[in-house]
């Protein structure tokens, strides 16, 4: 089994696998540089590197990776002119990157998949706009706000965790972004600006992570929400007076093959109990059931389960209890949840055919024997 873990993924790995001719311009300090363009580089999957010519990277400038300009007068003679970046897949950012600029991937049309490092700190307005074929990004925990049309008109757009420390979501930050299904709003944010979600036709889960008295504190400008479909808010955090059922067990349709068992706790959030008469092989969780996001599984949920090859477990969730995959022989790959912060006793353990599993940087503990007889 090769065990990487995603701080490495960007130093030493970078280091030897990065991406070649990017344009740049050295800071002011004369030790450090910002990359401002693509110059000759033709790799569809950009990974930055970490020093150019022994100068530290640490930003990204403005419209440094944009995609098509117009270029013209009035309404005659405009053309469309092809960009380098049109043809990027994925982009990594390096540890050490503390700023993003405005625009800088602005219309990269064809760009999926966007890699953050925990240091960055700024990300400047409309820096993904119109990437429409970006379906799922991280923001880093040390963001403090994101800029307006950050995500404007990302339509295929899934999935963006938003960290607990962001303190304010910019106007036309989300709008248009038809394919958003579910968005969890930190306690930490204080203002939601004009238009922030509007146009998210498929936002059916739209949660608060404090209480409801402390939602009616936010700044919420009037247009926030226009012409989107969230219809109501749920609070994870409730008052002692609300009354909630403490157990609620039931059955979720998984795909075509079969169900997972599951529970609702008193805060209404799903425990991924077992996996009932689900057949998969290749297991996708999912990070709602029947309106409530799924933040655990449970201990030994999956143990032995030797039809399983592949599982994927949603951001969503934050804990997964001991022996969640004890002695799952067929089990070759692993994408764990990126708001993960311990890895629980056993987990893979008797996991013989486990080859790879990257470790979630939020990660702090391991327990023991996780990768024993892998």
């Amino acid at each position: 089994m090769k065990l990487i873990e995603h701080k490495t993924l960007t130093s030493e790995f970078l280091n030897s696998h990065y991406s070649k001719g990017l344009k740049y311009t050295v800071n002011a300090d004369g030790k450090t540089c910002t990359v401002i363009g693509i110059d000759t580089c033709t790799d569809t999957d950009l990974l930055i590197p970490t020093e150019i010519d022994h100068y530290r990277v640490t930003g990204i400038g403005e419209a440094a990776f944009k995609g098509f300009e117009l270029y013209g007068l009035g309404t005659h003679n405009v053309r469309m002119i092809p960009s380098a970046a049109d043809e990027l897949r994925r982009i990594v950012v390096p540890e050490g990157v503390t700023s993003i600029g405005k625009e800088a991937f602005y219309k990269c049309s064809r760009l999926e998949r966007v890699e953050l490092p925990s240091t960055l700190k700024v990300i400047g307005d409309s820096a993904f706009r119109d990437c429409v074929n970006l379906k799922k990004i991280i923001l880093p925990k040390r963001l403090k706000s994101i800029a307006d049309s950050m995500f404007f008109n990302c339509s295929a757009l899934r999935e963006a965790v938003i960290p607990n420390g962001i303190e304010s979501i910019g106007q036309y930050s989300f709008y248009g972004c038809q394919h958003l299904k579910s968005v969890m709003v930190p306690e930490s944010v204080t203002v939601i600006g004009d238009f922030s979600f509007s146009g998210c036709e498929s936002l059916d889960l739209f949660s608060y992570g404090g209480t409801e008295t402390q939602w009616e504190t936010i700044k919420l400008y009037p247009y926030w929400k226009n012409n989107s479909s969230i219809r109501e808010i749920q609070f994870v955090k409730t008052a002692r007076s609300e009354q909630r059922p403490k157990l609620k067990r039931d059955f979720l349709f998984d795909t075509d093959s079969g169900m997972l068992d599951y529970e609702v706790n008193a805060e209404g959030f799903c425990i991924i109990r077992g996996i009932g008469t689900c057949t998969d092989t290749q297991l996708s969780i999912p990070q709602v059931i029947n309106g409530h996001l799924v933040t655990e599984i449970g201990e030994y949920a999956f143990r032995e389960c030797n039809n399983l090859i592949s599982v994927e477990i949603p951001d969503g969730v934050v804990k997964i209890e001991k022996g969640a995959f004890y002695s799952c022989y067929n089990l070759e790959k692993v994408k764990l949840s990126e708001s993960m912060t311990d890895i629980a006793d056993e987990m893979f353990l008797g996991c013989r055919s486990l080859k790879n599993i990257a470790i979630p940087n939020a990660v702090q503990n391991i327990g023991r024997s996780v990768f024993h007889d892998c």
